[in-house]
């Protein structure tokens, strides 16, 4: 006998919080399990892309925005990208696994901010059995490079992020950032093509002209629906992305940092030097020195 469940398919579509997930999508950047070896502290560092972060044993203390948090077996903290933090290893069996991911569409980054840390919580209890499972069972396909284990890296960060939510932030609210990603203004669509373009060609930055050249539009309408979406210009959007390029190619590719500048189009080494140390507050030289520690 047929039984219609449509009204129950319909229930699911109307979810708020999938309805939000559905808009956006994560690409993973790197997912590990990270075992300190040498230095016991961290000092004001900062990374290019969101870090979630998630504890099997140990303890640490973590600073954010001189905000102390203590975390410990089955809490999970999140950094956005170009966020200061410091990290104290408070004995010697510290673990833990870690996800590094960037948000699509770019515009959807503040607000994935504020929706994830709407009260200024980075860390949060996971006390639920099944993650140190889920973590382990995936951190090991991964490994072994079996079959679907990006998806399931995604999945378990989709999981995280809805338990993130639910403990942040009221489901109205929820609603209100989803409506104008729902039905997305002029000025949106145009940020949304202009970023397609900036990203099309792997190490190659277009000109602000060239953008706008494409998208049939002047260059002052271009910075001012960037001003309105991303509440910066577009000359500034490209640097940012840059240099968080720049940081990959720098922590994970054989590139010295002279081929890094020269394939980004940097007019010089110390143009590359200078705007790196904008956003890590070091230069890349002092930077790798610190991560290869």
């Amino acid at each position: 006998m047929y039984k219609d469940t449509s009204h129950l398919l319909n229930k699911v579509k109307n979810d708020t919080i999938t309805k939000f997930l559905n808009i956006c999508d994560f690409s993973i950047n790197g997912f590990g399990k990270w075992i300190p070896r040498h230095q016991k502290i961290i000092n004001n560092t900062m990374i290019g892309d969101f870090e979630i972060a998630f504890f099997i044993t140990g303890k640490a203390n973590l600073t954010i925005y001189n905000k102390l948090y203590i975390c410990e077996e089955n809490a999970a903290f999140i950094i956005p990208p170009f966020t200061v933090y410091t990290a104290e290893w408070l004995n010697k069996d510290l673990k833990y696994y870690y996800i590094h991911f960037d948000i699509k569409p770019p515009y959807l980054e503040d607000d994935f901010k504020k929706i994830i840390l709407m009260n200024n919580i980075n860390v949060l209890n996971l006390n639920k059995n099944y993650y140190k499972d889920l973590f382990e069972n995936i951190y090991q396909n991964s490994r072994k490079k079996t079959a679907g284990y990006t998806i399931e890296i995604k999945s378990l960060l989709n999981l995280i992020i809805v338990d993130m939510i639910k403990n942040n932030l009221k489901e109205k609210k929820l609603t209100t950032y989803i409506d104008k990603y729902l039905n997305p203004s002029t000025e949106m669509k145009i940020v949304n093509k202009a970023v397609e373009i900036i990203n099309s060609k792997e190490n190659i930055f277009p000109k602000i002209s060239d953008i706008s050249y494409q998208l049939n539009i002047s260059e002052n309408y271009l910075y001012k629906s960037f001003m309105k979406i991303l509440k910066l210009p577009p000359s500034k959007y490209i640097m940012y992305n840059k240099i968080k390029k720049s940081e990959k190619m720098l922590c994970c590719m054989n590139y010295s940092i002279q081929e890094i500048s020269d394939k980004l189009g940097f007019s010089s080494l110390s143009h590359f030097s200078k705007a790196f140390k904008t956003y890590f507050n070091e230069s890349p030289k002092k930077y790798l020195e610190n991560k290869q520690r």
